[in-house]
């Protein structure tokens, strides 16, 4: 096993491509501005926070294991295909996580499982969300998926193709802020949805 006690990607690229075995990060793993982490046919074990500030992580039929929490703070997260897990922690994925970041969710095959998806989660940020194939699933049975989840955010999601499953508790497309959900393809499964709850929401369907 590969093992790392802290890391920090400010600068460079660093390629895992088709490990041995699964890379353990120990301490916090952090992506930072101009940092990219690209992961082809290998597995990353994140024993603590992972976190994209900045930068870029792209997995490629690869596994990313989160324990604790997985942040988009700014820049951008990519899953072609594999999986990432963020269900241990107590947050799941959540994008957008200082005033003035731009974070941007891509998932075109995989499968992305988390305990809760929230795009939005600090004032004067920005985020969004592409789905043009593979499978979310959010299993919280408390606010599983937020859509501008705090007031001051810009917001969107677009799904194209694909599934997005979030059929525990109640959803929110524009929970605090204005927000844009689009469909114009894919599968898309709530338990229970709100459409504006406190901004203003608009379903493109």
């Amino acid at each position: 096993m590969c093992r790392a006690r802290w890391m920090n990607f400010s600068t460079n690229t660093l390629a895992l491509v088709s490990l041995p075995s699964a890379f353990a990060a120990s301490k916090a793993l952090l992506v930072s501005n101009r940092g990219a982490l690209a992961v082809t046919n290998s597995t990353i074990n994140a024993n603590l926070d992972f976190d994209v500030a900045g930068g870029s992580l792209v997995l490629n039929n690869s596994t990313l294991n989160c324990a604790v929490n997985c942040d988009l703070q700014s820049g951008s997260m990519l899953v072609n295909g594999g999986t990432l897990n963020a269900v241990a922690g107590t947050t799941g994925i959540r994008c957008g996580r200082f005033s003035g970041a731009n974070a941007n969710f891509v998932l075109s095959s995989g499968t992305v499982n988390t305990l809760r998806f929230h795009l939005g989660s600090v004032a004067g940020s920005t985020a969004n969300l592409v789905i043009n194939g593979g499978t979310l699933v959010a299993t919280s049975p408390v606010d599983p998926f937020s859509l501008g989840q705090i007031q001051t955010t810009t917001c969107s999601a677009t799904i194209t193709n694909g599934n997005l499953i979030a059929t525990n508790g109640y959803s929110k497309i524009a929970d605090r802020a204005d927000a844009t959900f689009a469909q114009s393809g894919g599968n898309v499964a709530f338990g229970d949805l709100s459409l504006g709850d406190l901004g203003v929401g608009t379903y493109n369907f």
